[in-house]
């Protein structure tokens, strides 16, 4: 039997479950956090083994106490020197007293902190020079087991991780910052090793079976920069977030010192015990199963772009569920008529913490809104309102498509600060959307969108309507019609990454370059390789247009790669990309 002091603790709580999982019959205590109901509460400070035995185990002695409770905080210690060293100091030196008479082994869980950080991956016969308050505590107890026991274990530990999502590590750390949309700042060159706490337990047990006695390095090969963690956790888990940077020791406002290049050689304990660690891969691939799952509602999939983030949806594996108005030979659709139908009826089917909804839902063609617009604006505006305000009381993390028809066209390179003011009623019906949004559901995310093309021959794609228009004569495009194409990939790409950083506001979603209609025309005609194809431009009044156009609708999509990391495809990429599709 093995008594662990500080199972509430992070490594204590993983060494407390991995015995239990294996039968190994084990006793935990905490100090302030109950999450076990089985645990004992102890005060490393004033409380006695002798009694807990007594009260606890009905006289029964461990085989070994297993020491995991400590104030770990590096600042939190210097600030508070006199408590933590109660804590760090005292009261460990009265347990491995107590323990000591009791005949009990004790094993410590020491840090990499105990060095000066200077060179990095130390062994066991480097020299301890530690320059925190914290590594001083340490140091002084390990010093203080070797010169009062004859039998004993401390294991140094560089930076233990969990491989399940939601647990107190640094991986917990990304993320809150990556949700919260705050900037990840690491120190610079700060490196250290990367070791799976599951590895710590087991590796824990086997000397405890082999009762070793001495001082070891429990650590793994990974040896990484912070920096470098982050960004492989991004990658891993999110996808692209660009907030993320090394700053210089003089510009951070540390309250004790930080030993830089840490990490441990844990060569010697891992030939001992013919062991192996985790690498940060396998580690990253099980913390990324654990993820909660996400269940996704794709409201409008009947639409042009509702159908094709609903099916990358379901290609990606994701739980994905689609409405449209009209299901016909659409089998895996359910039938939702924003008009008639409750959204709460949909909304239970959903039992996922993470849900999300993307309402592409509502009447797009501005003739239509022009010469329909009573019941252009109850479906647009009215019903849209109820509908994003019933999700998000359900529980739904909304994304809310947009358009760049908010604006009058007069200036472009408009970015979402920029004052919206639409010329057409489908524009209009829209700029009102995301007033209200912003300020009544701030945690809804507005994708506002320019003309959407798609690298897929279709015929709500341009560029098919253009092949068509060039076999019939000229191309007739409006004269100073301005945007920013944005490829289809790219607003789903930012559907997922808005889901996975939890954005909330308004980001413009659109490609790096502006282009006239024309231009792009033209361009398109040239990599298709078609014969001189004439284009004509003409303004807008010389079309039979039901309600006006704005015309240089350009955007700025800044906000939206600054914070993400994201790039956009190229509009020479997508037209290659359609090409190819063709043959």
């Amino acid at each position: 039997m093995y008594l662990i002091i500080g199972a509430s603790s992070f490594i204590g709580n993983h060494l407390y479950n991995y015995f239990i999982e294996n039968g190994i019959e084990v006793i935990g205590t905490y100090f302030t956090h109950p999450y076990n109901k089985a645990w004992i509460r102890f005060d490393l400070c004033s409380g006695n083994l002798e009694e807990l035995c007594h009260t606890y185990l009905e006289d029964r002695i461990p085989e070994a106490v297993i020491i995991c409770g400590a104030d770990t905080s590096i600042d939190h210690c210097i600030s508070n020197e006199a408590a933590s060293t109660k804590v760090n100091v005292e009261g460990t030196k009265k347990v491995i007293d107590q323990a000591g008479k009791m005949g009990i082994k004790i094993v410590f869980l020491s840090s990499e902190a105990v060095f000066d950080g200077k060179k990095g991956m130390y062994t066991e016969e480097d020299m301890p020079n530690p320059v925190t308050l914290y590594g001083r505590q340490k140091l002084e107890i390990e010093r203080y087991m070797s010169g009062h026991l004859k039998e004993y274990l401390i294991f140094r530990i560089s930076r233990a991780v969990g491989s399940k999502y939601g647990e107190k590590d640094i991986f917990c750390e990304f993320y809150n910052k990556i949700i919260r949309h705050e900037e990840i700042v690491c120190l610079e060159n700060q490196s250290f090793c990367v070791t799976d706490a599951e590895d710590i337990a087991k590796a824990a047990r086997k000397a405890l079976e082999l009762n070793l006695s001495g001082l070891y390095h429990l650590s793994s090969k990974n040896y990484i920069s912070r920096y470098r963690l982050a960004a492989i956790y991004v990658e891993k888990i999110v996808g692209f977030y660009k907030k993320i940077s090394e700053k210089k020791y003089s510009d951070l406002a540390f309250i004790d010192n930080r030993h830089v290049y840490g990490g441990l050689n844990g060569t010697k304990l891992e030939r001992l015990l013919k062991i192996s660690y985790k690498d940060i891969e396998t580690i990253l691939d099980s913390y990324a199963k654990s993820m909660p799952e996400k269940q996704y509602l794709i409201l409008g999939a009947g639409g042009n772009i509702g159908s094709y983030v609903y099916g990358r949806l379901r290609a990606d594996g994701k739980k994905t569920l689609g409405t449209a108005h009209h299901t016909d030979n659409r089998g895996n659709l359910i039938h939702f008529d924003i008009l008639k139908d409750d959204i709460c009826n949909l909304a239970k089917e959903f039992n996922q913490r993470e849900k999300v909804a993307v309402v592409c839902i509502g009447q797009s063609n501005i003739k239509q809104c022009c010469e329909n617009y009573k019941q252009a604006y109850e479906i647009n505006v009215i019903k849209t309102k109820e509908l994003i305000h019933t999700l998000c009381q359900n529980g739904f993390y909304v994304i809310f498509f947009s358009t760049d028809n908010v604006f009058d066209g007069k200036e472009g390179g408009y970015t979402e600060s920029s004052k919206t003011n639409a010329v057409n009623k489908y524009g209009s019906m829209k700029e009102e959307m995301e007033q209200y949004l912003l300020k009544n559901e701030p945690d809804v995310c507005i994708l506002r969108l320019s003309k959407v093309v798609d690298t897929v021959p279709s015929k709500q794609n341009i560029f098919y309507e253009w092949e068509k228009q060039a076999e019939d004569g000229d191309v007739l495009c409006i004269r100073g019609n301005r945007l920013s194409f944005v490829a289809m990939e790219d607003v789903y790409q930012a559907c997922l990454l808005a889901g996975n950083l939890k954005l909330h506001g308004l980001y413009n979603i659109v490609g790096d370059v502006a282009y006239s209609r024309a231009e792009l025309a033209g361009k398109f005609y040239d990599k298709l390789g078609k014969k001189p194809v004439k284009i004509r431009e003409c303004d807008a009044n010389e079309i039979n247009l039901k309600d006006n156009r704005p015309l240089n609708i350009s955007m700025d999509n800044e906000k939206f790669k600054k914070e993400t990391g994201y790039q956009f495809m190229s509009m020479d990429d997508v037209i290659e990309q359609y090409i190819a599709n063709k043959k």
